[in-house]
């Protein structure tokens, strides 16, 4: 400037002072007050000064050709379509996070590119070539949307899980995570960290944890995986994802059918443990979420049907004392609904087959009773329930798929204590004087244990070691199977 007023005075004196060097001097001096003028109003100021509006304009554009606009368009309209991860040349505090999220989404069993990971960079890295305030609106909006997107996509991959429970195929966004957009979106404006909300969205499964734990090392090359054991993560993962919003609770019964195994969890202690005993691979246990509502002390057994006819009719068959051996009694259903007990030696056994026996066989309580001193009832329609058994030498086996559906535990005194601990009417002295009995009695808890009986292929232990089981109804299969489909279409 101060050499513009040095060449405006030089030419003053070059003019002289006659009245037509003073006019020439005049025009001269308007032409440069518009020079000076021009200088001092700077074009980029004017264009930031429109920059917002323009910004609004290119993201409802780029809103209303997003395939997750119901999602999204409310979150931005109530303010005023301004941009929350991209700011000018760079991303904001709440873009970088979301970025970081994206850039490792592979630590978590999830893929970059999924969730517009190359797009971003490309547009990123072209912001780096502009002034600050010359970062076209539309890709600045563009940049925005497709962090948000991205960003959204993760979320419900990463909480609810890659695949449709039922069909296997890529999973659409998930209505479940919806009602939290908008709760993460104001999070980051607000400048907090979506991560608490993030982990609030996940499996509250401690396993889940603990799994994940191992699989970002071993994705990090902190810890060494083969290929099939790191598949077998992968789905394991996949498959707790899927119950995301199914809450465990504070105290609850915990069934993993490959480990054989049965624990009590308080919190995400583990305060009681036992071995299991669960369905063949033809007669699996199925998995569940019940509650444990009551006892059965010195339980009777209501044998089911399909067992009666499958395991036992032949044997009756063959031999009629296989009933009294086994403390078996016979009744038949009458037209007003009672139960009566029938004579055995009056039924013609070697006429009855699958289609004609309408008997009921019962045995009674005792010693060798199927279900052993104690049943765990947790109401459900396919009559499963947990409970002691006379075999206890099935327990030293390895692999224990040996009954026909429920579940058989190693110490179930022991946990019958434990459930009413907090019911002192039931102590231990009067649980095991009605044990030696033989006569059946119901006890209530007073407060309903949830039970979870899940179908997991991989465990960390209580040492803290990662372990895999045999999956042995073939339920991980079909899941590895599509999750490897999915990584080779990427």
């Amino acid at each position: 400037m101060r050499k513009l007023l040095k060449t405006f005075n030089g030419f003053s004196l070059c003019f002289g002072t006659s009245e037509k060097s003073v006019r020439a001097r005049r025009s001269l001096g308007g032409v440069l007050l518009i020079i000076t003028a021009l200088l001092f109003l700077n074009p980029l100021e004017v264009s930031a000064q429109d920059r917002p509006e323009k910004l609004a304009e290119e993201i409802q554009k780029q809103l209303r050709s997003s395939v997750f606009s119901p999602y999204l368009y409310d979150s931005y309209s109530r303010h005023d379509y301004e941009l929350l991860w991209v700011g000018k040349d760079q991303l904001s505090p709440a873009g970088q996070e979301i970025y970081a999220l994206i850039r490792d989404a592979g630590e978590v069993g999830l893929v970059p590119e999924d969730y517009n990971y190359s797009e971003i960079n490309r547009l990123w890295m072209d912001a780096r070539y502009y002034h600050p305030d010359e970062f076209p609106a539309a890709q600045s909006a563009e940049m925005e949307i497709l962090l948000t997107e991205g960003f959204t996509r993760y979320v419900s991959d990463l909480t609810t899980g890659l695949l449709s429970q039922t069909t296997y195929a890529r999973a659409q966004l998930a209505g479940d995570i919806t009602p939290e957009i908008p709760e993460l979106l104001n999070a980051a404006r607000n400048n907090e960290s979506v991560e608490p909300i993030l982990t609030r969205m996940q499996p509250d499964n401690p396993q889940y944890w603990k799994l994940l734990e191992f699989y970002s090392k071993a994705y990090n090359g902190d810890y060494q995986l083969d290929y099939d054991e790191k598949q077998e993560l992968a789905a394991n993962l996949e498959k707790m994802r899927w119950y995301s919003q199914r809450t465990l609770g504070q105290r609850y019964v915990y069934i993993n059918l490959p480990s054989f195994t049965m624990q009590v969890y308080e919190a995400e202690e583990i305060v009681f443990s036992t071995k299991t005993i669960i369905g063949t691979e033809n007669h699996p246990t199925p998995e569940m979420s019940k509650l444990i509502t009551h006892m059965t002390l010195n339980p009777r057994w209501y044998m089911p049907r399909s067992i009666a006819i499958r395991q036992h009719l032949p044997k009756i068959q063959e031999d009629l004392e296989h009933l009294s051996r086994g403390n078996y009694r016979v009744y038949e259903q009458t037209e007003s609904g009672r139960f009566e007990e029938v004579d055995p030696e009056k039924i013609e056994w070697e006429q009855k087959n699958r289609e004609n026996f309408d008997y009921y066989l019962w045995q009674d309580a005792g010693l060798y009773n199927a279900l052993g001193r104690v049943v765990f009832r947790f109401p459900n329609n396919q009559a499963i329930f947990m409970h002691d058994t006379p075999d206890k030498h099935l327990f030293d086996q390895e692999k224990r798929a040996e009954s026909s559906g429920c579940i058989r535990i190693e110490n179930p005194m022991e946990l019958a204590h434990y459930f009413l601990q907090d019911q002192p009417e039931w102590d231990g002295e009067r649980i095991e004087e009605i044990t030696s009995r033989e006569n059946e009695i119901r006890v209530d808890l007073k407060e309903p244990v949830p039970i979870h009986i899940v179908y997991y292929t991989a465990a960390v232990n209580s040492s803290g070691e990662l372990e895999f089981f045999e999956d042995l109804y073939y339920l991980m299969y079909p899941l590895k199977m599509a999750l490897k489909i999915l990584e080779n279409d990427n």
